[in-house]
């Protein structure tokens, strides 16, 4: 009798970590001693979304303030504020639309991510902003249709179709 084949009923963990799992991200966090309010995670990811999900190292020198255009400043509660120039992106939550407004991120949450970004951080725990990548995209003549091949982190590609329909 031929042997029954073994069926994988698990994934293989990710490598790095896709930064907006935001449970394993949490995780992460505090396995490294870190608790973050449910307002600093808001906060972070209003900022990662804005900054338009650049290379976390990018990211990273953003929010420490190594960038021209962005403000930071230590607080004596142990907080960093970050203030942008950028404007024109809105959002309904009344938080990120009031203009000054300067969002505050937790000194060890910076410290924990310069520490993922460096060369010296174990591979495993390390963490990415985007882990696909667009493989193919095929816009139809009419601009209707768009067709697009997601590659995703394990190598498994999802194709989907974007259909645009007048008057919906």
């Amino acid at each position: 009798m031929a042997a029954k084949q073994q069926v994988k009923r698990f994934r293989d963990p990710l490598c790095p970590k896709p930064l907006l799992d935001r449970a394993a991200f949490d995780k992460a966090l505090k396995e490294n001693g870190i608790t973050l309010s449910e307002h600093h995670f808001d906060n972070f990811y209003q900022r990662l979304h804005r900054s338009g999900y650049p290379p976390l190292d990018e990211f990273v020198a953003e929010l420490r303030g190594e960038v021209a255009e962005k403000g930071v400043s230590s607080n004596d509660d142990g907080s960093v504020s970050v203030a942008t120039n950028n404007t024109n992106f809105r959002t309904k939550n009344s938080v990120s639309s009031r203009p000054g407004r300067k969002s505050q991120l937790p000194k060890a949450l910076l410290e924990f991510l310069s520490n993922n970004v460096s060369a010296e951080a174990d591979s495993d725990e390390k963490f990415a902003t985007i882990t696909s990548k667009v493989q193919m995209h095929q816009t139809s003549a009419d601009g209707t249709t768009t067709k697009l091949a997601v590659e995703l982190q394990d190598g498994h590609v999802v194709e989907s179709v974007l259909m645009r329909h007048e008057g919906r």
